[in-house]
Formats: structure tokens, C-alpha cells, sequence
């Protein structure tokens, strides 16, 4: 069977974090970044069960959060549902001072079943004021699962 595992088992993907969003000085407006997706092909289907979070040196900011929000995109329906709201001293937190994030280590920061049909997406919507250590090396390790492969 073309295009899917023969048992079925999870796979995993880093995707790395553009660099950019965690810097010290200009920090992006509306930091966002597609983490992971299904192709719209006819016929396509992929499950994720947990997403992690991981970087060399994590970002640090004395005075505001550091935070990510986890957002499913629903192309067929064009609506977004949150998966994950970041908060200071939770889950989504990049800070290494909240305990949450560990530097060089992937902490998982959501688990659940999320499917995915063509054109669907989950996306990281960032929050980085002014960081005074700016972050590096973050990625994200998709565990997920292809369902289906253009009717294969």
C-alpha cells in the first residue's frame, strides 16, 4: 500500500521554528507558523497525536510571556479551532523560567486525535514581546499518522 505504513504506526517530524520569531530585537508582529498540514489531494487523511516543543537556548523575557497558542485550520469549513492556549506558567510557555520548557529537551504541549482532510493545517500563533535572552534552535515533533493517501 503505496503511501502508508504497513502497520499503521505513528511517525515523527521536526519542523523547525524560523529563528527570526525569537530574536531579541525586531521581534515579528503576529509571530505565526504553519507546523504541520495535509496536501489537497483528493482522498487524503492524516491524524496528529501530540506536539512537542524544543530549543537550544529558550527565549527569556523579565517582564512578559513567551507563549504559543495551538490553532486547527478547517479548509473545508474555513474555520479555526484552538488546540492549545499558551499561558504564562503552562503549557505553551517558552520561557525556561515557567518550568514548562526545558532547553535541548522536547516537552510535549498537546496530545489528543486532531484529523486532518485536504488543505488543513495546525498552525503556532506566537506571543514575543521583548525577550532579554533571545530564543534558538526551537522545532516542534509532530507524532502523527497517515490515514489515507489518495484512496490507496
Amino acid at each position: 500500500m503505496a503511501g502508508k505504513t504497513q502497520d499503521g504506526g505513528l511517525q515523527f517530524m521536526i519542523v523547525p521554528l524560523d529563528n527570526e520569531y525569537l530574536k531579541a530585537v525586531p521581534v515579528p508582529d503576529d509571530g505565526s507558523q504553519v507546523i504541520f498540514g495535509c496536501p489537497s489531494v483528493p482522498n487524503c487523511r492524516a491524524e496528529v497525536y501530540s506536539i512537542s516543543w524544543c530549543a537550544v537556548t529558550l527565549p527569556v523575557d523579565a517582564t512578559d510571556p513567551v507563549t504559543q497558542n495551538l490553532v486547527f485550520h478547517d479548509a473545508s469549513a474555513d474555520t479555526d479551532t484552538t488546540l492549545l492556549t499558551g499561558a504564562a506558567g503552562a503549557l505553551g510557555d517558552l520561557l525556561s523560567a515557567a518550568g514548562i520548557a526545558v532547553a535541548n529537551e522536547f516537552v510535549t504541549i498537546w496530545n489528543g486525535v486532531q484529523s486532518l482532510d485536504p488543505g488543513d493545517t495546525i498552525r503556532s500563533d506566537l506571543t514575543v514581546t521583548t525577550p532579554t535572552t533571545a530564543g534558538e534552535g526551537g522545532a516542534w515533533l509532530i507524532a502523527y499518522r497517515i490515514k489515507d493517501w489518495n484512496g490507496q
